[in-house]
This record gives C-alpha cells, sequence and structure tokens, in this order.
C-alpha cells in the first residue's frame, strides 16, 4: 500500500485549543501529520510506528486515518471509517491524479486448486458468472484505486500475495504480455524483494495449444458463423456500395450467428481493404464506395463463445484479369497442399516447405510465414503467438491442435489471400469453415 502523509502548517488555534495555542504564542509553527492506514495492510505496521515516533515530538499532531478498502482482503478494521477513507480521496482529487483503467489479474500458485481472480469490486459480480472459480477465490479490490493517483491495484496485489505466504516465492509474470505494463513490474517488485521474479510469458498459451472436444466443437460453430459472414459481406459489396455498408453486413452475421449458435464480438475487427489498399496488410475499410474492377480484400473472425475461426477470401468487383485469376489458383493449391500435408508428428517448417515449393514451381517466393495457432481470442489479437508456420519453427503437430493458414502473396498494387482455419486430427486437417477457396468475382 502506499501510504499518503500529509503534512500541513496550520495555526495553532485552528488545531488543538490551548495547547496549540501556547505553541503558537511561543512562535513555534506545529505540524500535522495523517497517516492513511489499516489493520489489513501488512506494509502498514512500519508506517503505524514511524508515526509513534512523530508523536513523541512537541512539534507535531499525529493522526492516522483508518480506511476501509483493505477490508476486502477478509479482516475487517474495527477502526476504519467511511469519513477517514473519503478524506484520503479528498486528497487524491486535489492532486488531480488518477489513471484510466481498472486492471484485473488472475494468480495461479502451486498450492492452490483454483486460481485467483482479482479484480475491481464491481467487476467481481461479473466474474462469479462468468469464470469457473468458486466465489472465495473472487477476490476484488475497492473502487477507491480506480482513477486513484495515490494508490494502485497491483499494491493491492502485493498484500494479497504476502497474506498468502508467497512473498518470497518464484513469480512468474508475462513480460511481454500487451497488458502487464511496466508500471505493474515496478511496483510488483518494489513490493515483493524477497521473491524472485521469472518471465513466464505464453506459459499459458502452450498449455491450451491443444483443445479439448468442447473447443474444438465452439471452434467449428464459429467457422460456420466466419463463412456465412463473409457470405453476407460478398452480397453487400456492388460498385457505389460503400465500404462501411458491405462491412456492416459482416458484423450483422458474426454478432447474430446462426439461428443455432449465436455470434460475438470478435477481439479486433476485421482487416477489410479495397483497392490500392488492398496491397498493405491489416488495413481497414473506409466510407468510400467501392469500384468497378478493384479488389475487395476481407479477413475476418467467427467467433463462438470467444473462441476465433478466422477466414480470408477476396472478391474482385467486376471480371479479373486472368493473371490475378492464375495467382488465386496458385494460393489455393499451395493452401490445399499444406492441408494436405497436415497429421500428427509433422513439424511446423515443413508445411511451410510444402508451399514454398508449390508457388516456387509457378515462379513465386514468399518470405513471411504463413500461419499461427488461434483459439481463445482476446483483444487486441486471435494469434495464440507460440508459433509460426514458417522456416526454422520446430513445433510438433499434436491432434487437436488449432491454427490459421493464410497465405497471402501481395503484388506492387494488390493482395490476393485465401485461407482456412483448421483442427490438427489422426486423419488430417479438419477445417472450420466450408467456403469455396477461390478468387470471387461479378464477372
Amino acid at each position: 500500500m502506499r501510504k499518503t502523509i500529509a503534512i500541513l502548517a496550520l495555526a495553532a488555534s485552528a488545531i488543538c485549543g490551548a495547547a496549540a495555542v501556547a505553541q503558537a504564542e511561543a512562535n513555534r509553527p506545529l505540524t500535522v501529520v495523517e497517516l492513511f492506514t489499516s489493520q489489513g495492510c501488512s506494509s502498514c505496521p512500519p508506517a503505524d510506528a514511524f508515526l509513534a515516533e512523530l508523536a513523541a515530538r512537541d512539534d507535531v499532531i499525529a493522526v492516522a486515518y483508518h480506511i476501509t478498502y483493505w477490508d476486502y482482503i477478509g479482516w475487517k478494521d474495527p477502526f476504519a471509517t467511511d469519513w477517514g477513507t473519503e478524506r484520503q480521496y479528498s486528497y487524491a482529487r486535489v492532486l488531480g491524479r488518477g489513471y484510466p483503467y481498472t486492471p484485473q489479474m488472475v494468480v495461479v500458485a502451486a498450492d492452490l486448486e483454483q486460481p485467483l481472480w482479482v479484480g475491481r469490486a464491481m467487476d467481481a459480480v461479473g466474474a462469479r458468472f462468468t469464470v469457473f472459480m468458486s466465489h472465495d477465490h473472487i477476490v476484488p479490490y475497492g473502487d477507491d484505486y480506480v482513477g486513484s493517483g495515490e494508490r494502485h491495484p497491483m499494491e493491492f496485489l502485493v498484500e494479497i500475495l504476502k497474506s498468502r505466504g508467497w512473498g518470497t516465492k518464484r513469480i512468474g509474470v508475462e513480460m511481454d504480455d500487451y497488458y502487464y505494463t511496466a508500471r505493474w513490474h515496478a511496483i510488483l517488485t518494489a513490493g515483493l524483494p524477497d521473491a524472485t521474479f521469472s518471465d513466464a510469458f505464453l506459459a499459458v498459451n502452450h498449455a491450451r495449444m491443444k483443445k479439448s472436444d468442447r473447443e474444438i466443437e465452439y471452434l467449428m460453430q464459429a467457422g460456420e458463423i466466419a463463412g456465412q459472414a463473409m457470405q453476407a459481406a460478398f452480397d453487400a459489396a456492388r460498385p457505389g456500395v460503400r465500404q462501411c455498408d458491405a462491412i456492416a453486413e459482416l458484423y450483422r452475421v458474426t454478432t447474430a450467428g446462426t439461428p443455432a449458435h449465436g455470434g460475438t464480438f470478435p477481439c479486433k475487427p476485421p482487416n477489410a481493404m479495397a483497392g490500392e489498399y488492398c496491397s498493405a496488410p491489416h488495413l481497414s475499410w473506409t466510407d468510400a464506395p467501392l469500384k468497378q474492377d478493384e479488389m475487395f480484400y476481407v479477413e475476418l473472425g467467427g467467433v463462438r463463445h470467444r473462441y476465433h475461426a478466422p477466414l480470408s477470401r477476396c472478391q474482385w468487383l467486376g471480371r479479373p484479369p486472368q493473371a490475378m485469376l492464375d495467382l488465386s489458383e496458385v494460393i489455393a493449391e499451395g493452401l490445399n497442399a499444406v492441408l494436405e500435408a497436415v497429421k500428427p508428428g509433422v513439424v511446423l517448417e515443413e508445411l511451410a516447405a510444402v508451399w514454398t515449393a508449390v508457388i516456387a514451381r509457378h515462379g513465386i517466393e514468399k518470405d513471411s510465414r504463413i500461419g499461427y495457432p488461434v483459439g481463445i481470442g482476446y483483444p487486441p489479437t486471435w494469434g495464440e503467438l507460440t508459433c509460426s508456420m514458417r522456416k526454422g519453427d520446430r513445433t510438433v503437430m499434436e491432434p487437436n491442435m488449432t491454427f490459421h493458414c493464410i497465405p497471402a502473396l501481395w503484388m506492387a498494387d494488390y493482395g490476393l489471400v485465401i485461407s482456412e482455419s483448421f483442427a490438427v486430427t489422426e486423419t488430417g486437417a479438419r477445417t472450420f469453415a466450408d467456403f469455396p477457396r477461390k478468387l470471387f468475382h461479378l464477372g
């Protein structure tokens, strides 16, 4: 906990009666020291002891305010008051400090059967509906940590770890994760000086590369949604139609899903480009109208219970040049060859070599990866980040691993892609979507 000590020089008559008046008459100003503390805070006793030392001085008035937000740990401080907590809030408001986010953390400990969820108190209600852990493993922090310059949720986590005897343990943290910030790490390491910290980035992702049968079922349902969403976008895409209106039809399907399986929002927006923008991967649509004889490139994700099945296709708004049709057939040939090579025991670089051999026969080179693992996804990516289909990756395929193979080719003025998401089975690749592997066109 960050102890807030406010030091104020006040006129003696405004503080404590006759004793203070006597001090003021002697032209000796008094200093008021306010400590905000709690019996539930394991790092507060040193501050309490220091306040006691200050209280022994005749030029100091020492005041301790016991606050309420540490009561969430389990020990309710009998001296804590709401007005003491509000007084500390008022200092934060006057100082104008705050943070625009409310972190959530999951603690996975070797001596716990279930992880701990740690998050904002009002979000703990939602956690009770959405996490598998029992309610006593949902640990909320008070709202005074939200938008506060005086305290930080990671300080709360420090106290949780100390209270459970983990302050001297080896602690793995995801050093390269999108949401584990430098400030988080600084607070944890400063608050737990006796712990040993290790980089555990992607440890959970590696553990979940092999999916359960239920997870495969969700991915198959997501693949069905993906195919219908792609069809909806292509049905809407016509010269004169705004790009955003075509994508709105895509979103309608990814949100509504199918009559049997509802959808939800994806972890990131579709990559949807038109015209010359198709030569740049990972851009988004605009409100410009689609034009005759230009490419419409779409990479989307069908989603079921947060499980993502990516799918990519292109549509030419007119009759495509023969060279473009020929190139699309090369991509389909290479993708089909990769899918036919999928089986347990195959390493990922072997799949990349299959693709390279196909396109090399047609005089084409591609130096970027052609795939990556997928599964459950949250912003900002549906990729699991653990491995890639490219030269040098010796990851061995096992049954129920799931991947997105996306062998796109980028020309000077357009890009072409045909992709499939699939599961590894004993008999080969099982694709999640059932959608033609070709360049779609209007002509």
